[in-house]
């Protein structure tokens, strides 16, 4: 759901008993406070029309359960507008003055019932300001307060994060392997944790691989100390090896979802699945006749919102070839999908327009589902980025997989499987 102040930022949550129970009553209070305001202001948004939400102003002696009438300076009921989840769902902006007026001490308590026996409906609260607040630093101006933004210093408004670390891939100088620390010893930019061109020369090939098996059980070599721990050990080669990720393969033994990353846009999703699960509310879902045990899903919004986007994007990899082989089943005619060749960049989710390689729509002859549905196989040439006399030199890219519905009202699926690099 959008929250008016955007990502990363909170809510207070008021839920009746999950079974609706008649007389459950979510109750939060704050503190005793002095308004410097004449209003207080709120945002508001409930899962159903079915509740009743009462704001009310207390003096702050009040009991907070079973407050006195005396003790009750006012008592309102909210109207409960644009109710729901998801994308479409939108926040009610409130404006109440205080009974009592400004400068005097108040209590403030809102209470939340379902006027359903069968469920038990929550509703958000945020936003709760009783005066004019001071602005929040924010030094790189893109709407994310400093203190909860994950790059201060790096305008992120969408604060992607792929290895869920403390910074956002725009400042993260590892930005596919955790290290909050950010040790940086060459200060080249990229993080110890992740720099596996050990001898210098831009490359990561054979080179560094002899370089770090002679450090391990050998004198001590601190470009090969990836974890800063003071010794090469094993620790070190598993780092490595994690980074230094060749091709992409699709077999019974090797499952190639493992190297992607969710990148989906305004509630668009990306998922590994496997063969036999049911991915769709249509029935005959779960026997669509995959080419390999795993597949990739993208999907837009469940409701089907055409500024929903699912994204996978897949670690940073050297290929093992001059082509790239997919196979690709959609839901429904009803999708755009599309494939695209990245060079790795700061902003997977918002690629920059010289970081596409290559963008090609996903094939979508046999769209459907159940035992009838069939995947297309579709191939994509990335002979300009492959060094077949030295494959390990080959630059690094990423494959990444978008979809959206070309109409509202349905969140389809795509599915891409037996993807490999090869000849």
């Amino acid at each position: 759901m959008p929250f008016p102040n955007g990502p990363r930022t909170h809510a207070a949550l008021l839920r009746s008993r999950g079974d609706g129970r008649a007389g459950s009553v979510a109750i939060l209070t704050s503190l005793p406070f002095v308004a410097e305001a004449p209003a207080l202001e709120l945002d508001t948004l409930s899962e159903s029309p079915a509740v009743r939400l009462e704001l009310l102003f207390l003096d702050p002696g009040a009991d907070i359960l079973e407050p006195a009438p005396p003790a009750v300076q006012a008592r309102i009921l909210l109207a409960v507008d644009h109710p729901g989840t998801g994308p479409a769902a939108r926040f009610t902006h409130v404006r109440v003055p205080f009974p009592a007026g400004a400068g005097r001490p108040v209590k403030v308590q809102l209470r939340q019932q379902t006027l359903d026996p069968a469920r038990g409906w929550f509703t958000l609260v945020t936003n709760l300001r009783a005066g004019a607040a001071a602005p929040e630093p924010d030094r790189d101006g893109d709407g994310i307060p400093d203190a909860i933004d994950d790059c201060p210093d790096a305008a992120d408004p969408d604060q992607t994060n792929s290895d869920g670390d403390r910074w956002g891939d725009a400042c993260d100088n590892c930005p596919y392997t955790q290290n909050n620390d950010q040790a940086d010893r060459d200060a080249d930019g990229i993080g110890d944790r992740c720099a596996t061109d050990l001898d210098g020369d831009g490359h990561t090939d054979e080179a560094d691989i002899a370089r770090l098996g002679a450090a391990l059980g050998g004198e001590y070599d601190a470009r090969c100390d990836l974890d800063g721990d003071g010794r090469v050990d094993l620790a070190d080669v598993a780092l490595f090896a994690r980074e230094l990720r060749v091709g992409i393969a699709s077999d019974d033994l090797w499952d190639f979802t493992l190297g992607f990353v969710d990148h989906g846009l305004n509630g668009g999703l990306g998922i590994p699945v496997p063969r036999g699960m049911v991915i769709s509310a249509i029935a005959g879902s779960d026997l669509i006749a995959f080419p390999g045990p795993l597949a990739l899903a993208v999907r837009s919004g469940t409701a089907g919102d055409p500024a929903s986007e699912g994204a996978l994007t897949s670690l940073p990899f050297v290929p093992t070839g001059p082509r790239l082989t997919l196979a690709v089943l959609s839901e429904d005619a009803a999708v755009a999908a599309t494939v695209r060749v990245l060079r790795p960049g700061r902003n997977p989710r918002h690629p920059r327009p010289e970081d596409i390689l290559v963008e090609a729509p996903l094939r979508n002859d046999h769209p459907g589902t159940g035992p009838s549905a069939r995947f297309v196989e579709q191939t994509l040439d990335i002979a300009r980025w492959f060094d077949a006399a030295r494959p390990l030199r080959s630059p690094r890219i990423q494959v990444q997989v978008r979809q959206h519905t070309l109409s509202a009202g349905h969140g389809y699926f795509t599915l891409v499987g037996d993807m490999r690099t090869g000849s």
